[in-house]
This record gives C-alpha cells, structure tokens and sequence, in this order.
C-alpha cells in the first residue's frame, strides 16, 4: 500500500523543488555558534578572567564549523541522491504510456503523469487539485466517481474497464485502483494505474468479428473446410474440420480430431488405395493433393466427394494440408443427367428437322446434314456447294442480307443470325439460318458451324398475328372517349369532339351551356351522380343512353367523375365511355374464358392458378394428381401447403423472381405432397398472367414418377451391365486413329495387371503386350481397322504387366462417317479360363474315346458269350425240360389211379412248373434278342395296332365284364412288330392286374407334348405303392406274388428295352387300390449298329443279357 510519506516524496521529486544544501548547512552553523556562544557565556559568567571562555568558545566554534561543513557534505549527497531518485520516478511516470493518478476521498487529483493530463489534453499543474468533472463528460466522471467510492469503501483494490469520453472522444482503458492510506492505516483516498486498451478492444472485436464472419462463411459455404496432419509415424487426424464433415462421413469433428483413421473405411474400396496413394505422392512432393472419390456412410447412400488440399511441412516432420471437401453427388447426378439431355436434345433435332452446315472459308464450299438437306431441298449432304450455288437458291430480295452477314464475319463478327427466304420445289420457304465463326490462331476465319430451321408455319403465323394487331390498333382508334369538364353550377367548360358526337351537337354549341339543358331527359339520373361528384366523391355508374337521330339503337355508355378544384370553385372531370362494343366484347371474353377453362380442364398435366398467394382454380388432373376428392379441396390452399416443406425456400425465391422480372419461369424439379401424404415429384412450370386484373401466376405441375421410376430402373440396369462386364472379364476400349489416343475401363485395365486409372498404351505399345507370334495378326488388324475400318474378332495370348500369360478375345468396330474413320472401339474379354477348360475338354474327350474303344472290345466279347448262352438255352435247357415234362404226362396218365393223391399232385405241380420254366426260357431269349434285334422304323397306324392286340387279349379273358376307353391315337414312326410287343405287354398287365375288380375299365389314349406323343393304358386294378416303382422295369422283378397273378417278370423289362431302343422313355404312375398308368414316348432311334447292343444297354440303364 501506499503511505503517505511515500506520497509526499513522491510529490516533491515529481514537483521538482528540493531544498537547496548550502542554506542546510548555513541554518545549522548560525544555531550552533549562537547555542555554543551563548551557553559558554553562561557558564563563564562568574570567572575572573576571559581566557577560559575564549578557549571553550574557540573550541565549540571549530566544532560547530566542522559540524557545519558536515552538514553541508552530506545534505548535498543526499540532495543528489534524491534528485536521482526524483528523476527516475519522472522518467517512470512520465514515460509510461499508462496514467498515473492519486486523488483524495473527495476525488481530487494530488498526483498524475503525463499520460493521465494528456488524454485530458490539459497540463499537469492545471489538474491538480480538481476532480473528474475536468476531465471528463458528466456520466463518465458520475461512472468514475461510484467506481472510486466503491474502491475505497470495500479497501481493497480492483481491476476494471472504464469507457471515458472526453471532448467528444470515447476510449476505453482498464484501470487497477488500490486505497491510499496514512501512516495510521486510515483510507485517505486512492491511488490508481490507467491503461487506455481502446485499440486492443476494436482488435479484439474485429476479431469476434472477424470469427463470427468466418463461422457464418463456414455455415454458408456448401464444403467442408479442413486441416488434414500425417504425422511421421502413419497416424493421420484432423486438426481443424467444419461441422459439416460430419454430414459427409458420419463422424464429428471432435472424434476427428484424434483419429481419421476411420474415414479410410467409409471409402469405397475401388478408391481407397487411389486416395491413400494420392496422399502418400502429395507428402513426398509436397504439390497439391486432389481426388474425386466415393464414399459410403454409415445408413446413408453412396457419396461422391472432390477434395483438394495444399499441404506443408512442420517442424516435427509432419505434413499438413488446409483446404476442403465438397459433396459433389449433385455433380455427378447432373453429368449423368446432362448425357441423357444431350441424347435426348439429338433426338430432338433430328424429330424437328433442324439441320446443320457448314462453311469451309478455305475450299469455299459448303457441306450439309441430312435434315438441313431435306429443309433445304438440296442434293446430298455429300455433296459439298460453292457460295454462288447456295445464293442462287436463296430468295433474289434476301441475297444482299445474307451477303452482309458473311462480310460481316469475315470482319470479325463471332456470329449471325437471320430469317430468310429460299426457293424450294414446292415454292418459297421461309428459314432461320444461325451461325458461329471459328476462327485460326491468328483470327482469320477458318469455317461457319451453322444451323437451319424451317420456320415458314411461324412467319405464316406471324404475318396473321401482325394483320390481328392491326386490325385491333384500328379497333382501338376507333374506340374514341368522350371528355368534358363541368363546374359547380353545370356549366360545361371544356368537351371534346368525341362528347359531341355521343350528344350529337357541335363541340362549340356545348362549352357555356348546362347539362339539364342539353340532356333534359337524361338530366334526373345524371345529376345525384355528378353532386356526389362535385361534393368531392369519385363516381363511376353506367348510363343507358337514348339512340341519336338515325341512330341503331340504345348505347351503354360508362360515366366517370373525377372531383377537380379549380380557382376555388369545385369542378368535375367527366369521362364517357362508349361500352355497347365493350359489353359485347366482355360477353365474347366470357365465352373464351369457358373455352379456356374447358381446355384447360382436357390438359393431361396438372394447372391451377395462384391468385393472391392461394389456389382460385385447379383443372381435373390438379384434383387427381393431389388425391383430392373435388377441386373445392384445393381452392384456398397456399402453394406452401400443397408443396414439400423442403421446398418452400426455392417457392419462395421463384415468386419473388417472378413477381420482379414477369418473366416466366423455366420447369424446376420439386416435389408436391399429396393428400394422403406421399410425396411426389414434379415438373413446375410458373408464368405471370393477370387475372381479373390483378398479378397471378399460372402454374403447370408435370408428374414424374413414371419418369423417376424409368431413370431408376434405367439406373439399375446399368448398374446390372457393368457387374455382367466385371463378372464376365469383359471391358471396352477406344481410340482416335489420327491422334491415337483414347480410353479403356477398369476391367481392361485388369486384365492387363495394371492400376484401374492407368492411362492406356497407344495401339502401337498395346500391341506389344502380345506374344511374339500374335503380333503380326493383331497389328495388321488394328491396320485395316483405322484405315478400312474393316473390323476383327481375333483370340490371342498376351502377357500381362506383372508377366501372366492370358488368353484373350478382342473384338474391334471401327465407326466410319463419310468414308472416313472416326473412331475405334471394342471389348476385350479374359477367355484364359475357357481356353483351360476347352483344352481339358479336349483330354476328356480323347480319354473318353478310348474308354469307348475299349468297353466296346469288352461289350464285343460279352455278345459272343451271350450268342454261346443263347445256344446253350435253346438246346440244353429245352430238352431236359421236355423230358421231365413227357415222362411226368406218362406216369400221369398210365399209372394215375394208382398213384396216391398227393404224388398225383405233386406230378401236376411238376407239370405246371415245367410249363412255367418254358414260358421264362423263351421270355429270356426273347428279352436277349431285343438286344441284337434291328429297330426297322416305318409309319404306324396306332390305333389300328391297338385295336389288333386287344382283340387277341379279350378272346381270352373269357366272361369278364370289361370295358374299353380307347380314343383316336395319334400315327407314329416305329418298328411294327417291337412297338406290337408293347402294346401286347401293357395291355395284357392291364388286364391282369385289374382281374379282380366287377368291371375292369381299361383306358388307351395319347396326350401331346414338347417331345412328341405321349401313349398311355390306364386300368382300374390293384395299382402299387410308388416307392417301389423303381423295380418295376427290371429282369425278373415282381411287385405281387406269382400266386395272385401270373407271369415272368420279364414283360415289362421288355416293353422299357423296346422303348429304349426307339430313344423314348417309359414311366408309370400308381396308388395302391386305385389302379395304374404306364406312359411312354417314342423318340428318335438310338444308334443301332449290329455289335454294339451291350453299349446301348448301357445307354438306356439296362443291364446287359
């Protein structure tokens, strides 16, 4: 704290008036030689003689002198210690820029600097003693004065901002203020250090400011501004990255600034390594880095993003690039849009007819499309025209026209445009013919690409629209208005030769009478209206006026008073309007108004008006494309409520276009919202029209769901032809023949083991990727394609980069316009793995040919076993059998009586059975034959054999009762006696097995189908269970016991060999208890050479006899 002492020094080293050493040491040298004089003259009073007190005197004299000049020494070195003292603390106070103040409890000033008197702009000496009213303006000194008492009151110092004007001058300082106390303790006032921080403010609010403008232009901006850091170790993070970041992959800014390792994975994985490689190159050339690539966010749709960036490098080693990261997915949508305009915009010229030319200023001559030569009715567009040629075509009145547009371009006009008439076989025709100049290096012209358009239905158009506009300026002349002034007491004062002529009467007999004189019967109707007029009250009312002298009738005519003082009197301004032709006309624009509405309401797309910001009218398709039940739902509405809420900015900013320009607005893509909720997207088109008078807009909405339904599915098929190409290691290439350069995509690029977004080789290198001994073929077939445009389909081998031997198919089409080649394109195709699997189809192949070549020598020595068994059957099994049965019939028939009963039996058994044994032996043989027997294929009446072999079968069934379903079967191409075999053998099971039902019904009939007839014999039997059906064809294989139902098992092993045999199939189908079907079908006959019936016994999934 500071005392007051120390205040009081302070006071006398800044005041500059230090108390001088001579006069010190003088004051001190008269007091001591008057002290010692004076005392020793007391004490030596009473002594008799002077010497003593001359000799104390003399020596207190020297004492008090030497004292004197003590004094004096140490006075002036205090003084100059002092004076050093005074001048530092001036040098302290007076150099700081900060002020320096002391004041007392009542605020008056005792001490302050330079600083401090100079914001005040007056002297130090003036301010002493005054208080903050000098110095400042009243509120800044009341301010002051409360912060000092405060400071004083609590005893304790503060910091604080002081805003302070002066002389009209504000500043702001911050000021510590501490109490001033005595060396008592007691607060006496305070003492204070002011600091003026004004420019430190306005920097620091430029700051907040300049913060505050750079956030908003963060906000504003449609990029993510960022600092990306690679640290020396391969960690990456993000040392500044605006809020959007987190719109693009999902991640905050805070999360990315410890780690961007994660925005590596949302990457799409064909651009991930690209990128990563981008930022590596970039780091080590420290150029700038830019990519554009995909990006996948978590639940979101795939992203494109552009990014660029400048990087630099910290001391640390580490590499930090500053810029930003764009959402480019509109980007990519518009190109891809664009593409599909520009195809469609072609599509459009050559529908409309609009042709193209061009102008060659070197040959003189000009060369046209199909379409301008049809416009035209010129030759050929291979054939090129002189200029004199061309202007002997164009109209003789419009030649000098033409002339001047091309001197004017060979002036150094860019361009010209002109309507001109040329003459055609059909006549005149009218024609807009456009064009640009291009121009050589050095500005001379080089050639005109132009466009020409058949216009003669618009200038046809025109020239009516111009005798309409005509017509209606006549019209509106005609339409005269009649114009009068009248004041207070009726009189006319002016009238026009319009008035005169609706009264009647000369203009000069009508200025100075008044109206009840000249229109008496009129005069009770006219005259409330014209005292309103006149008492000041705009009146407007219609009159029905009487017809003239020879007029044709009454008129309607339209009265209006404007009240207009005039030298003090109250005067009326009249003005008449003859409105009989109005009327009619407003009757004729009523009738139009319903045709419209009735047009309008016949529009396929949806219309309503917007009058006032709401709906006034809607046509049917509006009411159907909102789901609205009439159009009074829509009336009222606002285009905010029928619109998506995204959209109601851009609506906002359309209407106010609209309403500053009237222009028409071009179609925007928005989105509507209908009834039931679901947003649609639309096309809307928006004009400024005038509807009963007042601004309104005509609005026109074009739905678009089958179009974004046929842009999507057009989408995905794209999508599904590019994975086919991936998916079948096919990719499309191109180049230009005259400059040799071109392009490839990713697949060719793979094929050739290099990056996706490598450049590709010029033909002349490409073509040494091949082997050495397919060069040739390939070089001379890249030569006939850019000079013949021959194509070519060749397959070669190449080596990849990374040294792979491929396969490859590449297919050229050369594009030829002209007689000339413009351009070479084709695929490419990776067949290594065809090429693979047809060389081990090949091995297969041979393999199996020597497979066949041995099983037949194998199947070959089978059959002439087979022929020694069939012998062997035929004579060694015949004759015992025959024998058993003889001697059996013998002993029968000679010693029967007086056999017992049961040998009786058992030699009928014996019998039986030899019987049995003989049927399968010959069953057998038969069954072994088919085997060797040849198919001998003729035409077959089916039904004929049909009816054959059930005659023979029914003469044997005895009393049956049977019934027979046959229907009309179709003729066949088979062997007759084999295909009897078959028939005889199904028909007979189906006999059999339905031997025990009181009717047996037995159908036979024939269905149709992709491999020929189908046969079929169905009964009503005892039928089978299906999961045996398998052992139905085989040898000796039985589905019932021999007991129940006779036979060999060998009949249907039969009938499938003789099916078999014909290349058709058989098959049955069955449920126990409800009887059976047996189907087959014939097909083409199987290979039938004499030695290889084993091998087609194999074929047909039988076992060799």
């Amino acid at each position: 704290m500071w005392t007051r002492a120390t205040l009081s020094a302070s006071g006398r080293a800044l005041s500059g008036r230090p108390p001088r050493p001579a006069r010190i040491a003088w004051a001190y040298l008269l007091f001591g030689l008057a002290w010692i004089w004076l005392t020793d003259r007391a004490v030596w009073a009473g002594t008799r003689s002077d010497q003593a007190f001359w000799l104390s005197s003399g020596k207190g004299t020297a004492f008090v002198l030497l004292s004197a000049l003590l004094v004096f020494y140490l006075a002036r070195r205090e003084l100059e210690t002092f004076a050093g003292a005074g001048a530092l603390l001036r040098a302290v106070a007076d150099g700081t820029t900060d002020a320096v103040f002391v004041k007392d409890r009542d605020g008056r000033y005792l001490l302050l600097n330079e600083s401090a008197a100079r914001f005040a702009g007056r002297p130090v000496a003036e301010l002493l003693g005054r208080d903050d009213t000098a110095l400042f303006d009243p509120a800044s000194a009341r301010m002051v004065r409360d912060h000092d008492r405060r400071v004083m009151a609590a005893n304790r110092a503060e910091t604080t901002e002081e805003e302070l004007t002066t002389a009209g001058v504000t500043r702001t300082f911050l000021a510590t203020k501490a109490p001033y106390r005595n060396e008592h303790g007691e607060v006496i006032g305070l003492v204070g250090i002011s600091r003026d921080i004004t420019d430190r403010k306005d920097a620091e609010r430029e700051l907040r400011a300049e913060r505050d403008r750079f956030q908003k232009f963060v906000e504003a901006v449609p990029l993510v501004l960022c600092s990306f850091r690679l640290s020396p170790d391969g960690t990456t993070s993000f040392v500044y990255s605006s809020p959007r970041i987190e719109d693009i992959y999902g991640i905050g800014p805070a999360a990315l600034a410890r780690d961007a390792a994660p925005i590596f994975g949302l990457i799409h994985p064909d651009d991930r390594d690209r990128v990563r490689s981008g930022i590596e190159e970039s780091a080590r050339g420290l150029f700038q880095w830019r990519a554009e690539f995909r990006v996948r966010p978590p639940g979101r749709d795939e992203l494109w993003i552009d990014g660029r960036s400048a990087p630099e490098r910290e001391a640390d080693g580490s590499t930090v690039w500053h810029g930003y990261i764009a959402d480019i997915t509109p980007r990519k949508r518009t190109e891809h849009a664009l593409q599909t305009t520009r195809d469609q915009l072609r599509e459009a010229l050559r529908v409309a007819r609009l042709g193209s030319w061009t102008w060659d200023e070197v040959a003189g001559r000009v060369e046209w499309s199909d379409e301008a030569a049809a416009v035209l009715d010129l030759p050929a567009p291979t054939i090129p025209m002189p200029l004199d040629s061309l202007m002997g075509l164009i109209y003789p009145d419009d030649r000098g026209t033409v002339l001047e547009q091309f001197a004017a371009v060979r002036a150094g006009a860019d361009r010209f445009a002109t309507d001109l008439r040329v003459t055609t076989a059909d006549g005149v025709a009218w024609i807009h013919c456009q064009a640009r100049a291009v121009r050589e290096t050095g500005g001379r012209l080089a050639r005109l690409d132009g466009l020409v358009q058949d216009i003669t239905e618009r200038m046809r158009a025109a020239g009516a629209l111009r005798d309409r506009e005509s017509l209606l300026s006549i019209v509106t002349s005609a339409a005269r208005v009649g114009l009068v002034v009248v004041n207070d007491r009726y009189e006319y004062l002016f009238a026009n030769d319009t008035y005169a002529a609706v009264l009647g009467i000369p203009p000069d007999q009508i200025v100075g009478r008044r109206v009840p004189d000249l229109l008496s019967a009129s005069w009770p109707q006219i005259k409330p209206h014209l005292d309103r007029a006149l008492a000041g009250e705009h009146v407007s009312y219609d009159l029905e006026r009487e017809p003239l002298p020879g007029g044709a009738g009454w008129r309607t005519l339209r009265v209006m008073y404007e009240p207009r003082p005039k030298d003090g009197r109250q005067t009326a301004v009249v003005v008449v309007i003859d409105q009989t032709e109005q009327k009619q006309a407003e009757t004729a624009i009523r009738e139009s108004e319903k045709r419209f509405r009735t047009l309008v309401s016949a529009l396929p797309d949806a219309v309503y008006i917007n009058a006032g910001g709401h709906v006034a009218f809607c046509n049917p398709a509006c009411v159907r494309l909102f789901g609205a039940s009439a159009p009074e739902a829509l009336i009222g509405k606002t285009p905010f409520d029928l619109m998506h809420p995204d959209d109601h900015e851009t609506i906002r900013q359309r209407i106010a276009a609209i309403s500053a320009s009237g222009a028409s607005n071009p179609g925007i893509e928005e989105r509507i919202v209908r009834f039931d909720g679901t947003p649609v997207p639309v096309m809307v088109t928006a004009i400024a029209i005038t509807d009963r008078g007042e601004r309104a807009f005509l609005v026109v909405l074009r739905d678009l769901s089958e179009q974004k339904r046929a842009e999507q599915q057009l989408h995905y098929q794209e999508l599904l032809l590019r994975e086919a190409a991936e998916l079948a290691h096919v990719g499309g290439w191109w180049f230009d023949p005259v400059t040799l350069e071109g392009d490839w995509t990713p697949v060719v690029a793979n094929i050739h083991d290099l990056p996706p977004d490598a450049p590709p080789p010029k033909p002349d290198r490409g073509i040494e990727f091949y082997v050495e001994e397919d060069r040739p073929r390939i070089a001379q077939a890249v030569r006939a394609a850019t000079e013949s445009g021959t194509p070519y389909d060749l397959e070669l081998q190449l080596v990849s980069a990374r040294g792979a031997f491929k396969w490859v198919r590449t297919i050229a089409r050369p594009i030829v316009e002209e007689g000339r080649v413009i351009r070479v394109r084709g695929s490419l195709q990776d067949i290594t793995d065809r090429k693979r699997a047809e060389a081990e189809i090949r091995h297969l192949n041979a393999d199996l040919e020597q497979r066949v070549r041995d099983r037949t020598i194998e199947l070959e020595a089978a059959n002439a076993e087979l022929e020694a068994f069939s012998y062997s059957v035929s004579h060694d099994l015949r004759a015992p059998l025959r024998a058993i049965d003889g001697f059996s019939q013998i002993v029968l028939n000679e010693y029967g009586p007086q056999l017992p009963a049961d040998a009786r039996e058992y030699l009928t058994d014996v019998c039986a059975n030899t019987l049995r044994m003989g049927r399968l032996v010959d069953d057998l043989l038969t069954f072994s034959r088919l085997g060797r027997q040849p198919v001998r294929r003729q035409p077959v009446n089916t039904s004929e054999l049909v009816a054959g072999c059930l005659d023979e079968l029914l003469r044997q069934t005895g009393a049956r009762r049977i019934e027979i379903r046959s229907n009309e079967l179709p003729p066949c191409d088979a062997d007759p006696a084999l295909l009897r075999q078959v028939w005889l053998n199904l028909l007979a099971n189906a006999l059999k097995y339905s031997s025990l039902s009181s009717l047996a019904l037995i159908e036979v009939g024939a269905t149709a189908s992709p491999d020929g007839p189908v046969y079929f014999v169905r009964d009503n039997g005892v039928g089978f269970d299906m999961r045996y059906a398998h052992k139905l064809f085989g040898v000796f294989q039985r589905l019932h016991r021999a007991e129940d139902y006779e036979g060999t098992g060998i009949g249907l092993a039969l009938v499938q060999r003789i099916v078999h045999r014909h290349g058709g199939r058989v098959w049955a189908d069955s449920e126990p208890g409800k009887g059976a079907t047996f189907s087959f079908t014939l097909g083409r006959p199987l290979p039938d050479p004499g030695r290889c019936s084993a091998a087609t016994a194999l074929v047909s999934g039988e076992s060799a006899p």
